[in-house]
């Protein structure tokens, strides 16, 4: 739960779609590696 608040925190730094997806892309391949199928 910590990770939604440290991507929260970071989503109000920058607000970037990119970098956000880029972030979300990051945290979801890092997590959940067998479940690679989450929409771009």
């Amino acid at each position: 739960m910590s990770r939604k608040l440290k991507i929260g925190e970071l989503k109000e730094q920058y607000m970037t779609d990119e970098e956000v997806s880029r972030i979300f892309t990051i945290v979801l391949s890092s997590k959940s590696v067998k479940s690679s199928t989450w929409p771009s």
